[in-house]
């Protein structure tokens, strides 16, 4: 009897490791801390660089009416992860640590600024992006950004992969430091 007994509990405790298992390979990649593509819907993301890997990252010194957007490393820290909202005109990408929203200056081909993304829920229009395909965004593929205030696409300037090399608006062609990865940032 006691044998019995004895390989129930050992079938029992393979069963449930078994389960144990399959619910760990189960698990989303983002648990293993690692980004995973995503869909944009709450959260918070990064937004990746294609030509050079890293992230847009909101400039946090200097005058807070200049304060521009980089490309820098992936981190953890806030400056780097970005909320995707609904506009009135078109996506907001705002900024965790500074609230602020990535737009255009108001003069041609120059580096993007952060600004308030409107009041009242009345959005700037320079805050507003459209998706060169949404729902290749969605699923974790490069897409374009074209700012819904002047038809200008989000750009790394010169195509730099430098750490910390400024991110502009200009005339949209395609290239690969014109195009970004929306990924989730894990556990968000």
């Amino acid at each position: 009897m006691g044998e019995n007994h004895l390989s129930v509990a050992v079938r029992g405790t393979a069963a449930v490791l078994g389960v144990l298992c399959a619910a760990a390979a189960a698990l989303p990649a983002a648990a293993s801390g690692k980004p995973v593509p995503g869909k944009p819907a709450g959260g918070h993301h990064y937004l990746v660089a294609v030509h050079s890997g890293h992230v847009l990252m909101a400039e946090t010194r200097g005058d807070a009416d200049r304060r521009g957007v980089l490309q820098a490393g992936f981190g953890e820290d806030a400056t780097r992860q970005w909320r995707i909202v609904r506009l009135a005109s078109g996506w907001g990408l705002v900024n965790r640590r500074t609230g602020k929203c990535a737009g255009v200056p108001g003069r041609p081909h120059g580096r993007l600024l952060q600004i308030a993304c409107g009041e009242d829920g009345v959005a700037d229009r320079r805050a507003a992006w459209e998706f060169s395909d949404y729902r290749a965004m969605r699923d974790g593929d490069p897409v374009m950004l074209r700012s819904r205030h002047n038809g200008q696409c989000m750009d790394v300037y010169g195509g730099s992969r430098d750490e910390y090399a400024v991110v502009q608006h200009y005339g949209c062609h395609g290239d690969a430091h014109q195009r970004f990865r929306v990924v989730n940032v894990p556990g968000d």
